[in-house]
Parts: C-alpha cells; structure tokens; sequence
C-alpha cells in the first residue's frame, strides 16, 4: 500500500473524498437504522449551511474554474458549541480542515466526532481534461493519507454499491497519424504513393497487435475511430489521417501498445513509399485505476454496516477511465460505483445519454457512505498520543 511519510507528532489522520459535480438535497430517512443514522451525520454537514455564517471571500490560488474561494465559519446551534472552523467552500475544491465537534437537535441527539481532517475535492474537467493532475499540481492533496472517489453505475440497483480491489477502469490515450504520400490522377497510379493503401494496411496490421502480441489473459482495445483522406473521386490524395484510442487494464501495457502503434503506422507508410507523422499526444495518458487492497476492503467493510451485505458487490472491469487514478498514483485510494438504476422512475440509462434521469433517491445514501468511510477510517487510524 502506498503510504506518505508523516510526522510521529501529528495525532489526526487526514483523508481525503473526490468529486465532480455537487447535488444538495433534503434526504429522507429509510427503514434501516444503520443508513438513517449515518445520513444524519452526512445532513449535519449539510444543514450548516443554512445557519449562522461568515463568509471571508479571496481569490481562488488556481485559476482551473475561475471560480472565487470562500471560507466558511460555521457555528454550531448547540449550547455547548464553539463556532468551529468548518470548511473552506467552491470550486475548484473544498476542504474541511481540522477536528468537528458538532451538536445537532433531530428527533433525537446526535454527537458526531470527527477525529481527523477530511478535505473535499470539487474537481473540474474530469476524465479526459486532466483536471486531478492539475489539482495535485496546485496541492489540493494536501497531507492526505488515503482517498475514496464515487461514481454513480446505471446497471446497479439503488441502494447498492460495487468495489473491487486491483485494476478496475483502464489507462486510455489517443493517436492521431497522418500518412503522407503523392497525390496524383488516379488513372497513373504508378507516378503517385498512394496513402489510403497504406492506411488500409495500418489499420489491418494494427489488429495484430491484440490478437498476436498481447498476453491472452490481459486486456486491450485499439480502435481506429476516424479515417480522414481524399475530396473526389479520380484523384489519389496527398495525405490520410488516421484517428483512434487505446485502452489498457494497465498503465505500463498501454504505454507499450502506444509505442507498438506507431511503430506500426511508421512501417505500413514505407512499405507503400509513403512517410507517418504523429499528433505530439505523449502528454495526454490516463493512468489505470487501481484500487488499493486495504482501501478496498473498507469500503466493503463500512459499506456492508451501513446498507447491508446483500448490497455489497463486487464491480466488473471497465475499460473506461477516470482520471481518479493520478491521485492513486500519490496516495492510496479506491474507487467505487454506487447505483442509480431504478426502472420505476426512468433511472436507467447511462450518463453520457441524453435520456439520462438519476434516482435521487441515492443521493442520501451516498452522502451516509461517505460520512461512515470518514467516521470509521479516522476512528482507526488515530496514532496513539505521545507522553
């Protein structure tokens, strides 16, 4: 397991949650008392709000959303309570700094400590913007020791939750070549260097490098997505440009897929008397999300006190990405998938289709998680206090 070097003296454990996009709700409490009692913790965090505050406004350090940083000094509505420094608040990220003592009146008390610091981050241009990577840039990790990240799955029922340990989303990047010939009337082909021969070759041979190069037990997938070339019909073009991404279960694997490519792409063009050229895209790869054992198993574990074994699966590999996995790649974490999918309000489809509808019925639910993985980790972790 990944570990950051930490000073013996320092008594609070500091984790860290990550998302997206924020949704607040009022959420209802179901029949199951360990849920209701985590989702009272998650609402205690979330009904400050509303009460006494004091906003201190300065400029967001980062400029990845463009937003404006605000400081948030909540005060508790208890008799007991001193105004606690609760959280800084906005985009690009929100931190909850320092222990919470908080004292909140429901239908009964409840007294929720927080022995640690949890930092919240609010990310921007997730997945293929990159935006992690900008965030560990400007040190939004702060001294974490572990992070946990949430992503909502349309093929799993509401109120259930899939983990797995190991690789789980893949490491993905894209290829862009252009493969220059000589254009010519198509009735010479012999005065011409046809490219759009070439780039059926490439194409072909690339195949062959998932059937004949890689491990049958590993997963890949190359895919030539865009074949650009040509404007009419009796002459051969000057150029073709091929397009497509790549997909591994493993970082390394698809660092040597990108090389076996262009490779490949380089050799088909001068065979056919033609030359390659590749978009400069070694910056843009998205590392393989590995989930940490340790990490893994607690979220099993919290996630089986507050929703019920029954609910507990274990998640299937994506050959999707996230770019969760760069905060992986610093401390370690686990990413898991949360259900959404209710067919009798219309919660099944996929989020990246236009019909997509969330049961918002989860949205108490994954707060309740996350407020029990905080709960329980920093309850475990505390480093025994020295004389």
């Amino acid at each position: 397991m990944k570990t950051r070097s930490s000073d013996s003296k320092n008594t609070t454990p500091v984790l860290l949650f990550v998302g997206n996009s924020t949704n607040w709700a009022s959420p209802t409490l179901t029949h199951l008392p360990r849920l209701a009692l985590w989702q009272k913790s998650a609402l205690v965090l979330a009904q400050l709000w509303l009460f006494e505050q004091t906003w201190m406004l300065s400029l967001c350090r980062s400029l990845l959303s463009g937003s404006i940083r605000a400081r948030l000094m909540g005060k508790c509505m208890g008799a007991d309570t001193m105004p606690t420094p609760l959280c800084c608040w906005g985009l690009p990220s929100c931190l909850v700094n320092g222990s919470i003592n908080l004292r909140w009146n429901f239908v009964t008390s409840l007294y929720l400590v927080l022995k640690g610091t949890v930092r919240l981050l609010f990310q921007p241009a997730e997945e293929g913007g990159l935006g992690a990577r900008e965030m560990i840039k400007v040190g939004a990790l702060g001294d974490a020791e572990v992070i946990f990240g949430m992503h909502i799955d349309h093929e799993t029922p509401t109120g259930s939750i899939a983990s797995r340990s190991g690789p789980f989303l893949a490491a993905v990047c894209s290829f862009e070549a252009r493969i220059e010939g000589k254009g010519g009337d198509a009735a010479e082909p012999h005065t011409n260097a046809d490219p759009i021969l070439a780039a059926s070759f490439s194409i072909l041979a690339l195949q062959q490098l998932i059937s004949r190069e890689l491990d049958p037990l590993d997963s890949q997938v190359l895919s030539v997505t865009t074949v650009k070339g040509g404007t009419t019909l009796n002459l051969t073009p000057s150029h073709v440009v091929l397009r497509g991404s790549l997909r591994s279960l493993t970082t390394e694997g698809l660092k040597q897929l990108r090389k076996r490519v262009k490779e490949v792409i380089e050799g088909q063009a001068a065979v056919h008397r033609c030359n390659a050229y590749f978009d400069r895209t070694e910056d843009y790869l998205l590392p393989a999300v590995v989930n940490d054992e340790v990490m893994h198993q607690h979220v099993m574990r919290v996630g089986k006190l507050v929703l019920g074994p029954e609910n507990i699966l274990i998640a299937n590999k994506v050959m999707a990405s996230e770019d969760f996995a760069f905060y992986q790649e610093v401390i370690p974490g686990v990413m898991f998938s949360i259900g959404i999918r209710n067919e009798l309000v219309g919660s099944v489809h996929s989020p990246h289709s236009p019909h997509f509808f969330l049961d918002e019925d989860v949205l108490p639910i994954g707060a309740a998680l996350h407020t029990a993985l905080a709960e329980i980790y920093l309850d475990e972790h505390q480093n025994p206090t020295l004389p």
